[in-house]
């Protein structure tokens, strides 16, 4: 386990990654958190409001979603690297 912060993410690829930041940072850093997971490998996004969602999702398009929740106007994804 490692705790890191966005700016200075450590070195590597893991199995796991997870990410609980605005859909604004979301979608700025979608690109770099996916570096951060090994193919096959997920990564957990939370912190988005439910009207933020779709422009979430697509900038994680190169991944496909695996789960989905929310509670109230948050949401949450699941998504797995191909």
């Amino acid at each position: 386990f490692k705790k890191a912060d966005l700016t200075h993410a450590p070195p590597g690829v893991f199995d796991l990654v997870t990410a609980n930041l605005t859909g604004a940072v979301l979608k700025r850093a979608a690109a770099r958190l996916m570096g951060t997971v090994r193919s096959g490998g997920t990564l957990i996004i939370s912190g988005i409001l439910a009207g933020e969602r779709d422009e979430v999702r697509r900038a994680f398009e190169v991944a496909e979603v695996v789960w989905e929740g929310g509670h109230g106007e948050w949401a949450a994804l699941a998504l797995k690297k191909r």
